[in-house]
């Protein structure tokens, strides 16, 4: 979404003052019902839904659920802007809502040939749908995210990982092939033209390597418990190419001090 987007979202009540919460309620489910789907229209509602749930309304477990439907049928609309807001609102009404594996089926169908807009937010959306008893479903499509090309993708994946670790971390740890790739494989940005929509006059780098953090913070929280594993981990860097994240740089400077201190 362009920054003119969000001005213009942002600049919907100038007071300052937050919306009703049952006005804005109503008029989510009967605007995400219509046909057909007006993307402005619902952009602005979710625009105030989301401003709602971050400044610590709440919903009843009820109402929430009705939102998360209502808000599902915008899958139905291709306009990829919309689809980011639509991620964001799914996200925060996940922990709130029942039946959140109805999503499911549309997460995974963007992740495999989505936008690449909004590919990372159905990554980071899908790690919040799923349990210990759902995961292996997706455990394919998350596992071959982690190995993406697309740094923005990987990273999503990594996280999502690093966030399913209490609840599954026996299959999070079949995993690891792909994330010690995933340090070492050369990721980057989608090439954007400088009149992109989403990015405006502005060039993204090539790469960030912020996929080197999170997949070696992931590689640690599975290792942690091994000394051994860990020195294996860090003599394996150490015989790779050099790291080009400063963050991921400092993260194993971190816990070279952590193996340093720790008893035998």
């Amino acid at each position: 979404m362009s920054t003119l987007s969000y001005k213009k979202f942002e600049d919907v009540d100038p007071s300052g003052n937050l919306p009703d919460k049952m006005t804005v309620y109503q008029e989510c489910k009967h605007a995400f019902s219509a046909s057909p789907i007006q993307a402005k229209k619902c952009r602005a509602l979710l625009s105030k839904l989301l401003r709602l749930i971050y400044a610590g309304e709440s919903f009843p477990r009820n109402e929430a659920t009705d939102l998360f439907f209502s808000i599902l049928k915008l899958f139905h609309h291709n306009d990829p802007s919309l689809r980011q807001l639509v991620y964001l609102a799914t996200k925060e009404l996940c922990s709130r809502s029942d039946d959140i594996m109805m999503a499911t089926a549309s997460i995974m169908k963007d992740i495999q040939a989505g936008d690449l807009i909004y590919k990372p937010d159905a990554v980071r959306t899908l790690a919040r749908v799923l349990d210990g008893t759902t995961i292996q479903a997706a455990e394919r499509t998350l596992k071959n995210s982690v190995v993406d090309r697309n740094q923005s993708v990987s990273s999503a994946a990594l996280v999502s990982s690093y966030h399913l670790l209490p609840v599954a971390k026996d299959i999070v740890k079949r995993w690891t092939n792909e994330t010690q790739e995933a340090i070492s494989a050369s990721k980057s940005f989608p090439q954007q033209h400088s009149t992109n929509e989403y990015y405006g006059n502005y060039r993204l780098p090539n790469s960030t390597y912020a996929y080197q953090y999170h997949a070696l913070g992931l590689l640690y929280q599975l290792r942690n418990h091994d000394k051994m594993a860990l020195m294996k981990m860090i003599q394996q860097l150490n015989d790779q190419k050099p790291l080009m994240s400063s963050f991921a740089i400092l993260q194993l400077i971190r816990y070279v001090g952590k193996l340093l201190l720790k008893p035998s």
